[in-house]
C-alpha cells in the first residue's frame, strides 16, 4: 500500500491540533476542524490504496470546508450544508458505489462548499453573477461528461474557480487580484499539457491547495508561515510521485490549509 509517507512524516509530526478529537459518526453534524484531520489520519492508516486515499482527502476536504462555511452560514446556506453532510453520508453508506465514485462525490461536494464560501466573502454581491457562471459551467460539464473519474477532475477545476474567487474578494489590491488571475492562466496551461485523467487530477488539486493556501493566507499574517510549510512538505512528498498519488497528497494538503484557516493547526 502506497503511504503519503513524505507528507505523513514531515507535515503531521509537526503538526500542533487544538482540541480533542471524538470519534467520527456519520449521523453527527456537530464535529470541528479537529474531528475532521484525526479522521484524515485515522483514515490513511487503514486504506488499502491510492484510491481510498483519494476518497478520504475529497471527503474531508468537504468537511472541514463545512466547518469553515458554518461560522458565517445563513439560513438558506446551513441548509445547503446540511444537504453536503447527507450526501456524504449518504456515499459512505453506500456498498454499491466504486471508489472512484466515491472520490467524485467527494470532490462535488467540495465545489458545493466552495461556491457558499465564495458567496459568502462577497457580501456585497458584486461577484454574484460570475458565481453563477461557475455554477452554470460545473453543472453543463459534470453533465456532459461520462465516467466518475472525469466528474473528479471537473469537480476540481470547478472548485480552483471558486477557491480563487474567494480569495479575489479578499485582496487588498490589483496587485494581489492579478497573481491570482495569473495562477488561473497557469491552471489552463497545464491542463492543456497534461495528457491524462490522472494528469489533470494532479493539476487540480495542486491549483486547489494553492488557491486555499492564497485564501488562508489572506486571513493573517500569523497564517501564512504555517501554508507556506505545507507548501515546501507538499512539494517535497510529490516529487517523483505517480499523478494519483500526487493527487491524494494535494488534496490532503488542502485539509490541512483548511486546518491552518481555522486555527485548528499550525505548521512550524
Amino acid at each position: 500500500m502506497k503511504k503519503l509517507i513524505s507528507i505523513l512524516l514531515t507535515v503531521i509530526m509537526l503538526v500542533s491540533f487544538c482540541g480533542a478529537a471524538m470519534a467520527e459518526s456519520a449521523d453527527d453534524d456537530s464535529f470541528t476542524p479537529n474531528d475532521v484531520l484525526q479522521w484524515l489520519h485515522d483514515t490513511d492508516q487503514k486504506v488499502e490504496d491510492v484510491d481510498g486515499q483519494l476518497v478520504n482527502g475529497a471527503i474531508r476536504l468537504a468537511q472541514i470546508l463545512v466547518c469553515v462555511d458554518n461560522a458565517n452560514a445563513n439560513e438558506e446556506q446551513a441548509k445547503a450544508l446540511d444537504d453536503i453532510l447527507e450526501r456524504l453520508s449518504e456515499t459512505n453508506a453506500d456498498d454499491n458505489l466504486g471508489m472512484d465514485q466515491r472520490f467524485a462525490t467527494g470532490a462535488i461536494q467540495v465545489v458545493a462548499a466552495l461556491e457558499i464560501l465564495a458567496r459568502q466573502s462577497d457580501s456585497e454581491g458584486k461577484n454574484a453573477q460570475i458565481a453563477d457562471n461557475l455554477k452554470e459551467e460545473f453543472l453543463k460539464n459534470d453533465e456532459a461528461v461520462t465516467t466518475p473519474s472525469e466528474q473528479a477532475v471537473n469537480a476540481l477545476y470547478s472548485a480552483v474557480k471558486f477557491a480563487a474567487l474567494a480569495a479575489e474578494e479578499n485582496c487588498s489590491s490589483q496587485d494581489m487580484v492579478d497573481q491570482i488571475e495569473e495562477g488561473l492562466t497557469q491552471v489552463g496551461q497545464e491542463d492543456a499539457a497534461a495528457s491524462t485523467v490522472g494528469e489533470k487530477l494532479a493539476v487540480g488539486s495542486k491549483w486547489l491547495f494553492k488557491m486555499l493556501g492564497a485564501f488562508t493566507k489572506l486571513q493573517g499574517e500569523d497564517k501564512i508561515q504555517s501554508i507556506e510549510n505545507v507548501t515546501n512538505n507538499t512539494e517535497a512528498g510529490v516529487e517523483g510521485a505517480g499523478s494519483l498519488q500526487a493527487t491524494a497528497t494535494w488534496l490532503y494538503s488542502c485539509v490541512y490549509a483548511c486546518g491552518v484557516l481555522t486555527g485548528a493547526m499550525t505548521v512550524d
